[in-house]
């Protein structure tokens, strides 16, 4: 073991699709980077994300969680504090008919499919992160970070 060095994750196999599950600090936020890298991402995705769903759902008081998925706009897809982009609102802006969404880091204009898709998009490395769950600050008003 290397002294200070500590990996809060796991690492899942289902067939020949890996996931890495890793907790992280990003700009000052807990959260939980999910990468998936295989065949079948977008099955893999869904069972963990719904397994953390669960989890989340297990706790009682304020349980506050944003699922967000970055940016790929030009200036975010390699850039390691992309835009992230909350699923909710992506998801009212198809209900609304939009197909594009602005980056609030770059202005530019992205498609939500290509968002939506960015797990299976080849100019996109494997090795990003796909969706992100930030981790509340406050479960109730007895926990903190």
């Amino acid at each position: 073991m290397v002294k200070g060095l500590l990996f809060k994750g796991v690492v899942l196999k289902k067939d020949k699709t890996i996931a890495e599950i890793v907790e992280n600090s990003y700009s000052g936020n807990k959260h939980i980077a999910i990468r998936i890298t295989g065949n079948e991402r977008k099955e893999f995705l869904f069972l963990i994300r719904e397994a953390i769903k669960e989890i989340h759902d297990s706790f009682r008081g304020n349980l506050l969680v944003d699922e967000t998925i970055p940016c790929i706009c030009s200036e975010c897809k390699d850039s390691e504090a992309p835009y992230f982009h909350k699923l909710t609102t992506l998801n009212n802006f198809i209900s609304r008919g939009r197909q594009q969404v602005q980056c609030n880091k770059s202005a530019d204009d992205v498609s939500i499919q290509e968002l939506f898709d960015g797990i299976e998009m080849a100019d996109i490395e494997a090795e990003k992160i796909k969706f992100l769950f930030l981790i509340p600050t406050r479960i109730g008003s007895t926990w903190k970070n």
